[in-house]
């Protein structure tokens, strides 16, 4: 029975791998690739991270299988998984703001066993988890802030979708959260934005449209920290999700059950 410990260890050498390399092009910023507008692309940088992640993990583990940002062929989720997004907030990173993380999750026996969300150039923290055994941040136990405890208390975090028709439904989710949160940020990566909820520095996290590479590992390590996630209307996550067979959530997060419950309330009040 295995522990996930060699796999995690190789994570978080793949992850600090990438992130070096990205911190030494972080000026030297190409984009590659357009996914369908001019909102949602892929730089060079994206493209050498993900090579650099895989080749580790393929270095240790030669039968390695992965599903990743930039190569989201169909997979078998009853394999063993690497779920890779190598650079998660690319738009960010292209323009100089440094608020960008690396993700890389396990997926084994039908479960994220673990996972690392690694922030290269802010504050450089490693957050790392296996299944059952709590949460870290550069070796310390997380141990999610009691401060802020109620959704008024709380920073609520959100993202604008790519396809710029599903805007006007995420504002309509902004307009009654904003008066019952203390604000609404947007920071611009899903996963550090989620580890963030596991501290307890957010309150929560709402996205619809996030893709599994975006949450599988920080999911992980929100809950291995007592926090929840589950689809808009309070039901369990099922972080293989499709619409019109594209990757697809309506992911919430948050750090403790009563905030959860608040903006589950206030987000099945739209659907």
């Amino acid at each position: 029975m295995t522990d996930y410990k060699k796999e995690l260890a190789v994570a978080i050498e793949a992850a600090e791998k990438a992130g070096k390399y990205l911190v030494e092009n972080s000026d030297r910023i190409s984009i590659s690739d357009y996914k369908g507008s001019t909102h949602d692309y892929a730089t060079e940088q994206d493209l050498q991270s993900q090579f650099s992640i895989l080749k580790t993990i393929k270095d240790a583990f030669p039968e390695a299988k992965f599903l990743t940002e930039e190569n989201t062929e169909e997979v078998d989720t009853n394999d063993t998984l690497w779920i890779v997004d190598p650079i998660d907030g690319t738009r960010m990173f292209a323009h100089g703001i440094y608020f960008y993380s690396i993700s890389i999750a396990l997926w084994d026996k039908g479960e994220v066993k673990a996972g690392v969300v690694y922030a290269p150039q802010y504050g450089k923290n490693m957050y790392t988890a296996i299944k059952g055994g709590g949460a870290f941040v550069n070796d310390s136990k997380i141990v999610t802030s009691n401060k802020h405890d109620s959704l008024a208390q709380s920073l609520v975090a959100t993202a604008f979708p790519y396809e710029r028709d599903m805007v006007d439904a995420t504002m309509e989710r902004m307009k009654l959260l904003i008066h019952r949160c203390e604000d609404i940020v947007r920071l611009g990566s899903c996963a550090l934005e989620n580890v963030i909820v596991a501290e307890g520095g957010l309150g929560s996290y709402m996205e619809r449209g996030p893709k599994v590479w975006d949450i599988a590992a920080a999911k992980l390590i929100i809950e291995e920290t007592g926090g929840l996630c589950t689809n808009f209307d309070g039901t369990p996550l099922d972080i293989f999700g499709k619409k019109n067979g594209k990757y697809y959530l309506e992911f919430v997060s948050s750090k403790n059950r009563q905030i959860h419950e608040e903006v589950i309330e206030l987000l099945s009040s739209l659907t």
